[in-house]
């Protein structure tokens, strides 16, 4: 994400902080991401990230909201999905892993950055043998750019066990599949 998208989304949790006293419902955050106007999409995005922050609720339609903005033209908005679906990590796990199976080989590489960074480094902490086998199905049948967002996880340990069998899935396909 960009500064300047960086600044967008701060000065929307700062804009929600001032004015909402209320928490919006399901429906009326999906009609604000509805919007034609991208402010008004990362609006709902934000809205519900301070909603899951203050109540640390999760319900369903927010992830289905997210899902739907994942492929948004707007980068913040893109991000921003990632990051609410990353909630759900936890209690949806499969359906996280369903947004990395669409968009993990994307040719945006900004999307599959996201990808990674928010949401298959944290299912591979959580079940790590069971997602790097299906990242490598996905290698393996053809869709070889899922190799470059496996390659963009991070693990904050040099040098971990973790890492190194990133690395080394990642170096199962041969650099001509890798383009």
């Amino acid at each position: 994400m960009s500064h300047r998208d960086d600044e967008r989304v701060w000065r929307m949790f700062a804009h929600l902080d001032r004015t909402a006293r209320r928490r919006y419902s399901v429906q009326r955050i999906k009609r604000l991401a509805q919007s034609k106007a991208a402010d008004r999409r990362l609006e709902a995005l934000v809205r519900i990230r301070r909603q899951i922050i203050t109540s640390g609720q999760r319900p369903a339609g927010y992830l289905a909201v997210a899902r739907a903005l994942v492929g948004d033209r707007d980068n913040a908005c893109r991000w921003q999905a990632l990051i609410v679906i990353g909630e759900f990590i936890d209690t949806k796990p499969a359906a996280v892993w369903s947004v990395v199976r669409r968009y993990g080989d994307s040719k945006n590489a900004d999307l599959r950055m996201g990808v990674a960074v928010c949401l298959l480094e944290h299912l591979l902490e959580r079940n790590r043998t069971r997602y790097e086998q299906l990242v490598l199905r996905e290698i393996e049948s053809g869709r070889h750019l899922f190799a470059r967002t496996l390659a963009s996880c991070w693990d904050v340990r040099p040098g971990s066990v973790r890492a190194l069998r990133r690395q080394r899935l990642a170096d199962r396909v041969s650099p001509r599949r890798r383009r």
